[in-house]
C-alpha cells in the first residue's frame, strides 16, 4: 500500500511546474567563434542526494518536467547498483528536483533506470533490474490514470541484459539494448510486440543497442558495433561505411541541414547523407574516447562525451562545432563545466524547454573512482 500511494502522488507530481528568477554565468567572444554567447548553470542543487553515489543516465521531457534517470549507487566489483530517479519542473538554478526513488526502486529493484520518453499522455520508463547476478530488461508505464509494469512482457527480449534506450515516433515505441551479450530490438506498436532483433544480423559478441532517433521517415539504430536505418521493417546495416565499425555509434543531432553521427573510441564525427557516410572529421586530440552527446545550438552543434586525462583518469569534453564548406570549426568549451564533472563524463544531453526557458541539458557524472564505481551525479544548463 505504501508503494503504491507513493506511486499515486509522483504521477501527479509529473505534471507540476514551476520558474522563478534564473542565474546564468555569461562567457562571450569565444575563441573561434567571436560572436557566440554561452551561458552556463550549475545545476546540481536539484539533484539533492539522488544520484550522490552514482550517475544521470539520461533524461526525458515533456512541457511540465524533465525526468532523470540513472543510479543512485553503484559498486563496481560486483557490479551492483539501485536505480534513481527524479522529475524536475524548473529549470531554475536554485530548482529542487523532486526525489522518486520509490518509484524507481519499486519497478527497477536493484537496477538502474536508463531510458525515459513522453509520448504525449504517458511516461514509458526503462532499464534493468537485477535478480542476484542475472539482469533482465525493464521498463513500465506511467500516466495521471495508474501504471502498468512491462517488464513480464518486454522483459524477456532482453533476457541477462537491459533496455539502454527508447524512443517514440508518433505511432509507436522502439526499444533497444541487449541480451546475452548481443543487440536487441522491439517495437510496440497497437498494443504489439514486433522483435527486430533479427533484422540487425550478425552485430558480434559484446553488442548493444544505445540509440535510437526517428528522422521522420526511418529509425536511426546506433550501438556498439550497430548503426543503421530501421524503415518499413527493413534494416540498412551501414556501420562498416563509417569509422565506428569497431567500436559503436552513440548519437546524433540534425543541424545545418545534415545529420551528424558520434561515438567511440576513437571519438569521432561523421556526416550522413541518405544512408552514406558523406564526409568524416578528426576531433581535437583532448577529445579522444567517446562523444556520448549531441545537440543543435545555436549555427552549428554541441558535443559532449568523454576525454582522458594525462594522468589516465577519465575526463569530461564538451565542444561547440561549426560546419564550414571545407571542414569543421570548433572550440572547448569543457571548462565552463561545473567542478562536479571533474574526474567522470557527459554522459547524455539534449535540448530542454520548460516555462520558456530553452537551453542545452547537459548531464553526467564526475569523481569516477576506478576501484569502487562510485561517482557523482551532475547537471548543467547551457544556453545562448
Amino acid at each position: 500500500m505504501k508503494a503504491k500511494m507513493a506511486i499515486a502522488f509522483a504521477l501527479s507530481i509529473l505534471v507540476v511546474a514551476s520558474i522563478s528568477s534564473f542565474e546564468l554565468y555569461s562567457y562571450e567572444n569565444i575563441r573561434n567563434h567571436p560572436g557566440l554567447v554561452l551561458k552556463v548553470t550549475n545545476m546540481d542543487s536539484a539533484l539533492g542526494q539522488a544520484f550522490s553515489s552514482g550517475s544521470i543516465q539520461a533524461f526525458g521531457q515533456n512541457s511540465s518536467s524533465i525526468l532523470l534517470s540513472g543510479t543512485s549507487t553503484y559498486y563496481k566489483p560486483t557490479d551492483f547498483s539501485t536505480p534513481a530517479l527524479v522529475s524536475l519542473g524548473s529549470l531554475n538554478a536554485k530548482a529542487t528536483g523532486i526525489n522518486l526513488s520509490e518509484v524507481a526502486n519499486h519497478y527497477f529493484h536493484d537496477g538502474s533506470v536508463f531510458g525515459t520518453s513522453w509520448n504525449g499522455s504517458s511516461w514509458i520508463i526503462t532499464g534493468e533490474i537485477s535478480w542476484g547476478r542475472v539482469d533482465e530488461g525493464a521498463a513500465v508505464v506511467l500516466n495521471n490514470t495508474g501504471d502498468y509494469n512491462l517488464t513480464a512482457d518486454l522483459g524477456k527480449y532482453f533476457q541477462n541484459g537491459g533496455i539502454w534506450f527508447d524512443s517514440w515516433n508518433g505511432s509507436g515505441w522502439l526499444f533497444g539494448g541487449n541480451e546475452d551479450k548481443h543487440a536487441s530490438l522491439v517495437g510496440l506498436y497497437h498494443g504489439k510486440f514486433i522483435d527486430y532483433s533479427g533484422l540487425i544480423g550478425p552485430a558480434g559478441y559484446d553488442s548493444w543497442i544505445q540509440l535510437i532517433m526517428w528522422n521522420g521517415t526511418s529509425w536511426l539504430i546506433g550501438g556498439h558495433f550497430i548503426f543503421g536505418f530501421l524503415t518499413s521493417g527493413r534494416y540498412y546495416n551501414v556501420i562498416s561505411k563509417t569509422e565506428f565499425y569497431n567500436s559503436g555509434v552513440y548519437s546524433a543531432v540534425y543541424t545545418q541541414g545534415k545529420w551528424i553521427i558520434g561515438g567511440g573510441p576513437k571519438a569521432a564525427l561523421e556526416v550522413i547523407n541518405g544512408t552514406s557516410v558523406s564526409r568524416s572529421f578528426n576531433l581535437p586530440a583532448y577529445f579522444d574516447n567517446w562523444v556520448n552527446g549531441l545537440a543543435p545550438f545555436e549555427k552549428g552543434f554541441v558535443a559532449g562525451g568523454e576525454a582522458s586525462a594525462p594522468n589516465g583518469h577519465m575526463e569530461p569534453a564538451l565542444y561547440y562545432f561549426s560546419l564550414t564548406g571545407s571542414g569543421i570549426d570548433f572550440t572547448n568549451i569543457t571548462d565552463y563545466l561545473p567542478s562536479s564533472f571533474s574526474m567522470g563524463q557527459v554522459q547524455f544531453l539534449a535540448p530542454v524547454s520548460l516555462s520558456n526557458v530553452t537551453g542545452i541539458l547537459i548531464v553526467g557524472q564526475g569523481n569516477y573512482n576506478e576501484t569502487n564505481g562510485h561517482s557523482n551525479g551532475a547537471m548543467a544548463l547551457l544556453t545562448d
